[in-house]
């Protein structure tokens, strides 16, 4: 599958997934029902090293699909150490 954009005067570029080497010269616009003429845009070809890719893939999939936490950003999560009586102690890490 490729995707083919199109050119609706009315209602803007049209995105369209159609098997390669089958996209007509025009194409109905789905909102006003004109003609959209085919546009001819550079492939969309990946660049660059993959780790950059993956951040960029990974951005914009928390656009649409934010990952879910534990708690909201900026407020810690409760203790789970027992308080001390001994303060030069308290602030040793528990076994």
């Amino acid at each position: 599958m490729a995707t083919y954009e199109f050119l609706c005067r009315r209602d803007g570029v049209i995105t369209v997934r159609l098997p390669v080497g089958q996209a007509p010269a025009s194409l109905t616009c789905p909102g006003c029902h004109d003609a959209a003429r085919r546009l001819f845009s550079i492939p969309q070809v990946l660049i660059g090293d993959s780790r950059a890719r993956r951040v960029i893939a990974a951005t914009e999939a928390t656009a649409s699909e934010p990952a879910v936490v534990a708690a909201p950003h900026g407020r810690l999560r409760p203790s789970t150490r027992r308080p001390t009586a001994d303060p030069r102690t308290a602030g040793l890490p528990s076994p």
